[in-house]
Formats: C-alpha cells, structure tokens, sequence
C-alpha cells in the first residue's frame, strides 16, 4: 500500500462545480462522502487517478432530487396540476370581466392587424425582386438627359438607344453579355376569347440573367425557336383551364400597315390585323408581386422588331428598351460607367428635337426598384413603394399597438384592485413573488395569442378591402416563414410590454397589508397618467387627421374642374373605326352628343411647344382638339363662343392662366406664334383640372388648344342622366360588331381618372378608421383607470360626503386630474395632428383644402364627448352613493 500524501486534497473546481448544481441542504452529504472515498481511492492509486476519480463520481452524484433546476423549471413545468389552476384562474378572470377584456382583446387584435400591415409593406420592399438568384453582377444602363430650353432641371430614364447594349458589349471590355427588355400592349387570343394583355419581349439571353423557375417546359426551346412564348401559371389557367398548356398556341394580333395600289395608280396606306401564332414553350411559376418585370407573357424581340416595324440596327430608333449588361470580375462598374460616356456624341439628341443626353450611369439591379421614382419614364412596370408612406403608416400602426398595451396595462391594473385578496391568501399559502409574476404574464399571454388570432382575421378582411384598388403588394401567410418569426416575436414583444408592469407591481405586493385590509392600488400615479395622456394624444392625431381628410375629400369632389365629368365615356378609335362608329353611336337613344377629339382628358397628355406673342416666348402645353369637343365637354368659357364661324385651323383657345400674361388686355383677336406658326385667339376657357396630385408643379400649367378635325383619336360621347349603363351595353354590342378581334376599350370619365378619387377615399377611411379605432382604446383604458381610482377613494368621498361636500364638489375631485390629462392631450396631439395631415398628406395634392379652425374644434368635442359618456356611470354612481355603505366597516 502506497503512502498517502496529506497535501493531496480533491480539484477544487469540481467541489464549485458540485456547488453550482446542488441543492444547498444536501452539498455539504456530497462533497464529505467524495471526500471520504476519494482518501480511500489515494489508498489504492496515484493521485491523477484519484482525482478523475473525484471528478467522475462528482458527476455521477447528480440526481434529480438534489438539483437545484428542479426548484425553477423542472419542478415548475412537470408539476400537470399547477398549469391546470392557472388555466382554470385564467379562464374564470376573462368570464368574470368579459365585456372589458373583449373590448381590450378586440382593440389588441385591429392594433395587431395594422402591424402585420406595417410589417407586410416592409418586408414587401426589403425583399424586392429577392425571387431572382446571382445578380449582383447585373447592371441596368440610365440615361440623364438635359431638360428643355429654358427649364432648370434634368430628366432620368431606364430607357436606353436600341443598340446600346450590343454595342458596348462587343466594343468594351468586362461585360459578359447584354439582354434588353420590351413592353407592348397588344390583343392576345387562344382562338376563341380575346384579351388586351402587356406582352414582354427580350433577347435570348434574359433567362441568363434572370431566373424564372419553371413549371413545365424548356428554357433552351427559347434560344432555338423564335415563335416560342413564356407563360405564367395563372395565364395557362385563364386561356387553357386544367389542360396542359405546352405545345398550345396562343395568337397576337399585330397591327400592320401596308402600301396599297389603287386602281388608278396612287399608292395609299391600308391598315389591317395580322394574327401570329406562338407556340407555348414553358409555364413559369407565379411571381411574387415584388419583382420588377411584372412578367405575365415573354417572348423573343424578333417579333418586337419584325411586326412594329423596328430597325434594330438603326441609333436613332423610336423603340427604346430597358438594357441590362452583366459584367465579369476584371472590371469596376464605375470604371465601366465613365467608359461609357465616350458614347455620348453617338447617341446625343437621338430621343427628340429638344431633348439631349449628357450622362450613361449603371444602377446594380438590386437597387433599381428602390431608385426608380427618381426616373422621369420608365420601361419597367416597378411597384416599389415609396419608403415615406411606409414610414408614415409604420409609425401610425406603432403608436396604435401601443395605445393597445397602453390600454391592456391600465385594465389589468383596475383588475388587479379586485385581486389583491387572492393574491394575499396565495402567498399566505406559500406562492412565492415569481409564480405570482408567471401566473399574471400567463394571463396576458393567452390574453395577447387570442387578439393575434382575431388579428389573422381582421388583416383578411382588410386586405379583401383594400384588393379592390388593386394594390402592388399581398398578404401571404402559406410557405412565408419570415411572416411567421414576426408574428411569434410579435406575440412574444406585446404581452411582454403589456403584462410585466402589472405582474411585476403585484408580486410585490405584502400579503400582510392585503389581508389587513387597508392595500390600495396607486392608480392616480404618473405612470398611469402619462399613459392615459399618451393615447389621448393619438386620438386626437387620428381624429384631427379624420376630419381634414374627409373635409379634403368632399372639397375635391365639388371641385370645379373647368368641364362637366359627369356621364362621359371615351374610347381610342384608329381612322377607319372612327367614322364608321360615330355613325351609330348617334343614333343610340341615350347618347346626348358625341364627336371625335385628338385629345382628351386623362387619355392622353398634352404636348409641350413654345409660345411666342410679340417679344415674350416662352413654354406652354398644347393640345389639339375641336369645338365640338370643348361644347360636349361643356367647359366654362371665360371669353368668346363656340360658333363654327369663328373656329379654322389658325384658331386657339388659350386657358385663363396664360390669359393672364395678356397683362390686363383682352386676348380675344391677339395673334401669337406656336412653334413659329402663326396663331390667333378666339376664346378663353378656364382652368382644367387634369388630376390633383403634382408635386413638380404646384402651378397650373398655361395651355392652348388648337383646332383639329380628325377621325382618328378619342370617340368621346355624353349619356343623358340615368342612361349611361344602357348605352354603355349598345357601345359593347356596336365594338363587337366592327371590331370583333380587339376587346371593349371604352371607359367612363370616372374610370379614367380614377387614382384620384380612389387615393382620396383610401386616406380619409384610413383615417377615419384609426380615429375610432384610438378611440374606443382610449376611452376603454380611461374607463379602467377611472374604475380603479374611485374604488381606491371609495371611502375617501364617503368622508367628504358625511363633512357636508355636495354632489358638484365629488365630480369635480373625480373629473379635474383626468380633465387637465385629456387637455393637455389635446394641445400635443392637435399640433402633431396638423402637421402630420398639413406635411405628409395634402401635401401630395395640387388642389387641397384649408384645414381651418373647425378640426381643431371638433376634435376636442368629439373626445370630451367620448370621455363623458366613459366616465358618466362611473361617476355618477361614486357621487350617488350612500356613504353609511362605504364606511360600515370604520
């Protein structure tokens, strides 16, 4: 037997580590029998053997009994009957206090729907165009071009030279390939039912750049045949139903213009439709909506070029395409960017007399979505969504979830004024501070699961809603898994916030003063105020922002918009058509008058030309039209008629905003130049108002209307009152007699100018929508905070009622702290109110209304009036009550 060193003494980090796990009443057992049996193990062994021998055994030591985890969680999540009381106490707290926590769950869950909102707008711009792969080496080609003479400002676009690609590809180095992108409206059939569909068409080499993850199909089969066409999943479905869609055919109608040789010689064009079939080579998946190609039909630009007549060779083409380049790792893309202004001389002053290039630049795909309301045009269908609205509705949608949790903090709060015996006899009974805390988040938490679940569905309805003004982004819950974290974080962060102030207040609550009966909630505290004033502040935002925007709205749709909008329908008409159905829509019996115009209001825009009357020139909008078109429209004529004998073709009417630059004389008769051609006024009209948003322009424009008969342009009609859906049904039959390839095109003024109209509805419900939404929050948290403070002055106001205070005094002492809180609400939530509805919303509108004094005053009445009827019973019945009742027990 070895002799035993009585300096060799066990590890002490095993003797912390037996510390760490064991439960205090039984560490001083196991360390002083591994003690023991480590001196005997020195006996036998060395001392390294020993002590792994220690080690070991210290480890081995552990039991479930003897940890300390057991006392916190294995214990606390093991123990089945514990988790049933806590159900059982949830459950009979939200039926015993329905109606309030209803209202609370309610207001939780529309709070929670506008965050899944602010969250889908998000995430719906972070992720844009994330569905294609492996493009950090694409660049997009953008042009600046120099504005017109006499204008201090630039003009962007994505919209190159057609050759610029091919171009700069071959002659520079560092670019792997080019691919450009088209767009072109056309009318597209499967043989039977026709459609006015957008038809993309590109180089072979886009779906090198691009992935589009197919469904079924070749990709290859679109570098080998040029009649193949791409197709979206849905498109298969709306033209071939559940059959495969591959290897159909699908017809575009081209429209061709031809020379045509009379019988006397003369040669005349002659317009006709052509229609070509493409044979379905691949059904791509359905895109998310947050991509930039908005692709629904790709096919290759030999037929873009073929059938609309464009030279692809040709620098100064009409048809400019979107031109992506990829590059390779040789080359830095601003190196790249300076090198291709060398190209600048080629390609200046090619897109128009008066417009010229001065700078190419490159934008990394993954950027150009978020740049693109910096263009001026654009041949990309993008729907990025502006970042401020974002902002704006991101903020309102925070500030209502607090108001929510605001709302759950004082409720539970004026709950808890009831609880406090239970809380009392449960820790007389053993329940310690923590369980006290978990059994109050536990409520809250199934309090919060059930408003999310509510939230679901509010946001489904929401989102129905607002489909109907056909918004560029969507709601998916199936397969979105980011959707799903933020909904857990969501649920996690809300009853976190909403419950721990409570919970943490009442676990610390002395069982000794509870069951004496003299512990007494401090509702009138600062905490509680300053949230009360909080959600008032928020009311009076959406309440104030309410009455403005439906002010605004009701001001825009009296406007005077210088002409009659009311029972128009217009349609496009190519020479040919023009004629021939002018001729029968007169003769429909609910057609008041009718005529074709060159232009027209919301069908197209004016033209910008140079103005010249004597020394003065300058710049103006011109537009050409007849007098048959200005008497339909029944505009408002300032000066001179719209008799025939004074209309010919160097007759203008001119608007009352460049009357003005007549400098007080009588335009009537003045001569003026328009583009050098020399023009005389016979008329002033008023202002037209084309739309409400311009922000570029905060002026109205001075515009000149010339004098053109035509028979191709818009065929513009007015109903009589109350007909206007009858005749819309003989146009439909009349289109489909004559122009039986092309689908119906006719469209009611109020259709056609349609954003403005619908933006407006959609701001004021909005608003209105969260003015009562912050409302009934607030008014339900003031309840609750109410209730608590008079069942804490309970017998504070029966004392004052035996020392002779009368019933004005008593509601005068409950009002006044609550009044001061609401007023100061008010001031704060006014002046946030009018600048949030002054700045960010009428500012987008040309035309808007003045807010005036009357928000300001109808908001206060609107609140007082709400918090008045809250606080009405409660009060009332505190003032009424008996004292003797309040006081027995003293």
């Amino acid at each position: 037997m070895k002799e035993q060193d009585k300096n060799q003494l066990p590890p002490k980090w095993a003797d912390r580590f037996i510390k760490w796990y064991c439960l205090e009443e039984y560490q001083d057992d196991v360390t002083g029998d591994l003690h023991e049996l480590f001196e005997r193990k020195l006996e036998t062994t060395t001392y390294t053997v020993a002590k792994w021998w220690y080690v070991w055994n210290a480890i081995l030591f552990m039991r479930l009994y003897n940890l300390k985890i057991t006392q916190y969680k294995i214990h606390f999540l093991t123990f089945v009957p514990m988790w049933k009381n806590y159900l059982k106490i949830s459950y009979r707290h939200m039926l015993k206090n329905a109606p309030y926590i209803s209202i609370n769950v309610i207001g939780l869950g529309l709070a929670l729907a506008s965050a899944i909102f602010a969250y889908v707008l998000v995430e719906f711009n972070m992720e844009f165009n994330n569905i294609f792969e492996n493009t950090d080496n694409i660049y997009q080609i953008q042009v600046r071009k120099d504005a017109e003479q006499g204008r201090d400002y630039e003009l962007r676009s994505n919209m190159t030279p057609i050759t610029m690609g091919e171009t700069v590809t071959h002659e520079q180095n560092g670019i792997e390939s080019f691919t450009r992108f088209f767009i072109q409206n056309d009318y597209l059939s499967n043989g039977d039912d026709v459609f006015w569909e957008r038809i993309c068409y590109t180089d072979t080499t886009f779906f090198d750049f691009f992935n589009f993850p197919l469904l079924s199909g070749s990709l290859e089969t679109f570098k080998q045949d040029p009649s193949a066409i791409f197709i979206e999943e849905e498109v298969a479905i709306k033209y071939f139903g559940t059959e495969p869609a591959v290897g159909k055919t699908l017809y575009i109608n081209y429209n061709i213009e031809k020379d045509v040789t009379d019988e006397e010689g003369n040669v005349k064009k002659e317009k006709s439709i052509e229609e070509v079939g493409f044979q379905v080579a691949g059904v791509f998946k359905k895109m998310p909506k947050n991509n930039s190609f908005k692709a629904k039909f790709l096919t290759s630009t030999a037929h873009y070029f073929k059938y609309k007549k464009i030279n692809k060779d040709a620098i100064d083409g009409w048809a400019h395409p979107v031109t992506f380049i990829k590059i390779d790792n040789t080359v830095a893309a601003n190196q790249l960017e300076q090198s291709l202004q060398s190209y600048i001389p080629t390609y200046k002053g090619l897109s128009a007399e008066l417009w010229s290039i001065h700078q190419f630049y490159l934008i990394p795909f993954k950027d150009i979505a978020s740049k693109k309301h910096h263009l001026n045009s654009s041949g990309l269908p993008n729907s990025f969504v502006p970042m401020e609205p974002i902002m704006i509705f991101s903020v309102i949608s925070i500030l209502i979830l607090l108001v929510a949790i605001f709302n759950f903090t004082n409720t539970t709060m004026a709950f808890a004024q009831k609880r406090v015996k239970e809380i009392g006899i449960r820790k007389v009974l053993g329940g310690v501070k923590r369980q006290i805390i978990f059994q109050f988040l536990f409520e809250n938490l199934i309090t919060c699961m059930i408003s999310l679940f509510l939230s679901l569905i509010f946001a489904d309805f929401f989102m129905a809603w607002i489909n109907q003004t056909n918004p560029p982004f969507e709601l998916v819950y199936a397969n979105n898994y980011s959707m799903f974290v933020f909904l857990v974080a969501l649920l996690i962060i809300v009853s976190i916030l909403a419950g721990i102030y409570p919970a943490l207040y009442i676990g610390k609550m002395e069982p000794s003063s509870i069951l004496k009966g003299n512990y007494r909630l401090k509702g009138s505290g600062t905490f509680t105020k300053v949230l009360l004033a909080f959600q008032f502040c928020i009311s009076f935002i959406a309440v104030f922002g309410g009455i403005v925007m439906f002010k605004n709205a009701s001001f825009q749709s009296n406007l005077d918009f210088g002409y009659n909008r009311q029972n128009l329908i217009s349609m496009y008409v190519t020479e040919e058509e023009g004629d021939l159905l002018l001729n029968e829509v007169n003769q429909i019996a609910g057609v008041k008058s009718s005529t074709i115009s060159h232009y027209h209001i919301g069908g197209a825009w004016p033209e910008t030309v140079k103005f010249e009357m004597g020394d003065e020139e300058k710049k103006v909008e011109y537009v050409s039209s007849n007098n048959k078109y200005l008497n339909l429209l029944e505009v408002n004529i300032l000066q001179g008629n719209l008799s025939d004998e004074n209309i010919d073709t160097s007759a203008v009417w001119i608007n009352e905003t460049l009357a003005k630059s007549f400098n007080g004389e009588s335009p009537l008769g003045q001569n003026i130049k328009i583009n050098g051609i020399d023009k005389h006024v016979v008329g002033v009209i008023q202002d037209i108002i084309y739309n409400m948003f311009d922000r570029n322009n905060k002026e109205t424009s001075p515009l000149v209307i010339g004098h053109k008969n035509s028979s191709e342009g818009f065929l513009v009609l007015r109903t009589y009152p109350n007909q206007k859906e009858v005749v819309i049904a003989n146009l439909k039959e009349i289109w489909k007699k004559h122009i039986a390839y092309e689908p119906y095109q006719g469209q009611t003024q109020e259709l056609l100018l349609s954003n403005d109209k619908e933006t407006g509805k959609i701001f004021k419900e909005l608003f209105l929508f969260l003015a009562v939404l912050t409302v009934i929050l607030s008014a339900s948290g003031l309840f609750a905070l109410m209730s608590l403070t008079i069942n804490r002055k309970v017998k504070e106001i029966g004392i004052r009622k035996v020392m002779g205070a009368n019933f004005n005094q008593i509601l005068v002492l409950i009002n006044k702290p609550y009044l001061i809180v609401v007023f100061i609400a008010w001031v704060l939530g006014i002046s946030l109110g009018y600048l949030l509805t002054k700045e960010a919303f009428l500012s987008q509108y040309k035309y808007q209304v003045e807010i005036g004094i009357l928000p300001f005053v109808i908001s206060l009445l609107v609140i007082l009036i709400v918090t008045s009827i809250t606080m009405g019973g409660k009060v009332l019945s505190a003032a009424n009550s008996n004292p003797s009742d309040t006081l027995r027990a003293e």
